[in-house]
């Protein structure tokens, strides 16, 4: 029965993705990749970074196996059918939910406590950023394997068993996105709940740790690049992670401004030690109240705060990097707060028949509260143009509503409106290149080609499956006259695109100057 109430909960909630459409990279991923549709494209997508082996290949430091193998299963068995492939997704949502639930009861969480917790998690709105996303089933499937790995720890008994679990659960979910690579720390620290604690902790943690070496072992011999490293600091990369932090954390605490991607507010020295006090504060109180209360239940709330930790140290990565996370990230967040918030109800003292009948209709309609906002959310998927206007009505003055503004005004070939808009993103995010293709289209347009060959060389050679990119890339380098970038691009592509139109009318182009002198740029 609570199997069956949990799976109902988050199928009423998530539905509305059945109409969603493809967003984002879902049609690069998946719609538009001829890889998903072969069986030598599964051979690809196992060997390849994540992004080459798309339908327009990008150059991005991913080694994503597992995703890319998902993917082509679930073309195979659905085909391009949009509503076949969310309610895939809704069914992995559920699953994780189940597992949760699984896992709350294995570590003798109530039955009422953790089916109110896995009930509330079916129906958080942060989890339709995953579920009405096609390609939030990296996330899904990656939960499944951590809460897996969780429910493992809580009930095998073998400690050779135990090292297996959290070596290929991590090794697995490392390999459906790489955020998962510190998720084994949680793991080990719930595996403390059963005795013997230390030895099934330290077995876990074992495995997790073989499997992130194995992790860099496997990049290495399939040729996957190095990620693009960028001067951080210790201060910077702690406000990142409480930036970070603080965003998830008000995701799943107040869920009414979700949005794909958004810029989270860094904060200053003073403001970060402040905030690492008191979560430490915080971290030590709930610590002190569950060991006077129940104390076997102390490791299940030190697991939320490991996960939720893990997290917000992987995405601070992605701020130093880029700038923008997405909410989708909060899904972990909302994990870890279903383990410690059942822990900490589980400190208070059962109330009676009466009580108990109570607390499960205010869990009850909080879920239903919760519902509404998770529609809302989910309806915004139903197409490009649709989310994005969301993102523009909700959020006007973010970085990543303003290149939003601008890509869209650069596709519809109003190069010179969408200018001032990819000009303020870049302000905010300089170390980005998002806008690279935006402004260096606007310089070739006055004439200032050779301003705009550094914005676009770098950006198509990320992206040699981008037409436009490409594109302008060519014609940068000729307006410029700069005839061994022109050789250095045309080398680089003709293997793969030497029929594409940018790339046949750019060599004549070349081959006609070669006979004349170069001209100084």
């Amino acid at each position: 029965m609570p199997v069956a109430v949990v799976v109902a909960a988050a199928f009423a909630a998530h539905w509305p993705a059945l109409r969603a459409g493809y967003v984002l990279d879902d049609d690069t991923l998946l719609a538009d990749n001829p890889y998903v549709r072969t069986a030598s494209g599964l051979r690809v997508l196992l060997t390849s970074e994540f992004f080459l082996a798309t339908a327009y290949p990008e150059h991005v430091a991913q080694y994503r196996p597992v995703s890319g193998a998902l993917n082509w299963v679930s073309w195979q068995l659905l085909g391009g059918s949009s509503a076949a492939q969310h309610g895939l997704d809704i069914a992995m949502h559920a699953g994780v939910a189940v597992l949760l639930l699984a896992v709350l009861r294995a570590a003798g969480i109530r039955p009422g406590i953790a089916l109110a917790a896995a009930a509330l998690f079916a129906v958080h709105p942060a989890t339709t950023m995953d579920v009405s996303y096609a390609e939030g089933r990296q996330d899904l499937l990656g939960w499944a394997l951590v809460l897996g790995a969780s429910l493992a720890a809580l009930r095998w008994r073998s400690i050779a068993a135990l090292a297996g679990a959290g070596f290929a659960a991590t090794l697995l979910a490392t390999h459906c996105r790489e955020a998962f690579v510190g998720t084994f720390v949680g793991v080990a620290l719930l595996a403390l709940v059963r005795a013997p604690g230390r030895a099934r902790a330290v077995a876990v943690a074992g495995g997790g740790v073989a499997a992130a070496v194995a992790t860099m072992v496997l990049r290495r011999l399939v040729g996957v690049g190095s990620y693009d490293s960028q001067p951080w600091s210790v201060v910077g990369a702690l406000a990142a992670s409480v930036a970070t932090a603080l965003r998830l954390a008000r995701d799943v605490v107040m869920p009414t401004d979700l949005a794909m991607l958004v810029t989270p507010s860094a904060p200053g020295p003073g403001l970060t030690i402040l905030v690492v006090g008191m979560a430490v504060a915080v971290v030590a109180v709930t610590d002190r109240w569950l060991a006077g209360r129940t104390p076997a239940l102390r490791p299940v709330a030190w697991a939320a705060w490991a996960l939720a930790s893990s997290q917000a140290a992987v995405y601070a990565i992605v701020v130093l990097q880029l700038g923008p996370i997405s909410d989708r990230y909060a899904y972990g967040f909302v994990v870890a707060a279903a383990l410690l918030g059942s822990a900490l109800a589980q400190a208070v003292p059962a109330p009676g028949p009466r009580g108990q009948r109570l607390v499960g209709l205010v869990a009850a309609g909080l879920a239903l509260a919760l519902v509404p906002l998770t529609w809302a959310r989910s309806i915004t998927f139903r197409s490009e143009r649709a989310l994005q206007a969301s993102m523009m009505q909700e959020r006007p003055d973010d970085p990543e509503t303003e290149i939003a503004e601008g890509l869209g005004r650069m596709n519809a070939g109003d190069v010179e409106g969408a200018q001032p808009f990819c000009a303020a993103y870049v302000r905010a995010h300089p170390r980005s290149d998002r806008a690279n293709l935006c402004l260096g289209l606007w310089r070739i347009e006055h004439g200032r080609s050779c301003e705009a060959l550094p914005l676009l060389r770098p950006y198509a050679l990320a992206r040699p499956g981008y037409p436009r990119a490409r594109q302008a890339a060519l014609a940068a380098a000729l307006g410029c006259d700069d005839r061994a970038v022109a050789h250095e691009l045309l080398e680089q592509w003709e293997p793969a695109f030497g029929g594409a139109q940018e790339i046949v009318m750019a060599r004549r182009e070349l081959e006609a100057r070669e006979g004349a002198p170069a001209r100084t740029p």
